[in-house]
């Protein structure tokens, strides 16, 4: 029997994490100009908000919906 060391479960985790990623998200790119960038950086770090999180709910609430 392998052991179970806090090594082995942290990969274990990495997979499953890896496994349900793939088979729930896909992703999407998008360009903006510099400044624009630099604009929802800015505005993101004084939020405390994580980008993806800000472009998420401003795409979901564009089309009438939330995130789940």
């Amino acid at each position: 029997m392998a052991k179970n060391t806090q090594k082995n479960q942290l990969e274990s985790n990495k997979k499953a994490r890896k496994k349900y990623t793939e088979k729930n998200f896909k992703y999407q790119s998008i360009c903006f100009k510099i400044e624009e960038i630099e604009a929802i950086n800015a505005y993101c770090e004084n939020h405390g908000i994580a980008k993806n999180t800000f472009f998420r709910e401003v795409c979901m609430n564009a089309i009438g919906k939330t995130i789940e």
